[in-house]
């Protein structure tokens, strides 16, 4: 008898292989519920195996709402720009921020609604380009930044401008 005999079925065989497949697949089966009830419980969360039927829910928050979170908020609008320019631009409502470099007009519009409580009609970005420098007789370059003119409703100001 050769030795892949072994592993062939039998007529009235329907496993097409060795028994034991279905004591390993059980095997594996058992674990895996195991192993499950051992991580909820480290979690602090019901064992959806226990019987009750109710799979626990997800408590933590969406990328949705991680992102109109107000720290994120802050990473977008990185600070308010107080110049001759950006005082002008008070009259027509416009208020200028530095904005991150990655940041969009979506996002800077939806940072200030969140921060300072106020209705943003427009957004415009504007990527500043670094300047060429000299320190000595070495040559250097400043880092790429972006501003972004926000026009807020007719009414409403933003607190932090008053009094430059």
């Amino acid at each position: 008898m050769a030795f892949w005999e072994k592993f062939k079925s039998k007529k009235g065989d329907r496993t097409g292989g060795l028994k034991s497949d279905r004591k390993i697949d059980a095997g594996v089966k058992a674990l895996d519920e195991t192993t499950r009830e051992k991580m909820n419980q480290k979690k602090g969360q019901k064992s959806p195996m226990d019987g009750s039927g109710e799979v626990p829910k997800d408590t933590s928050l969406s990328e949705k709402q991680l992102k109109m979170d107000t720290g994120y908020a802050y990473r977008v609008l990185l600070k308010p720009m107080i110049s001759e320019k950006s005082s002008s631009l008070l009259v027509h409502n416009q208020y200028v921020f530095v904005v991150d470099d990655r940041a969009n007009k979506i996002e800077v519009k939806k940072a200030v609604q969140k921060v300072y409580d106020v209705k943003v009609v427009g957004v415009n970005i504007v990527r500043m380009r670094g300047k060429v420098v000299r320190f000595g007789r070495t040559n250097g370059k400043r880092s790429i930044w972006k501003k972004a003119i926000v026009t807020i409703q007719s009414g409403q100001k933003i607190e932090l401008y008053e009094g430059v």
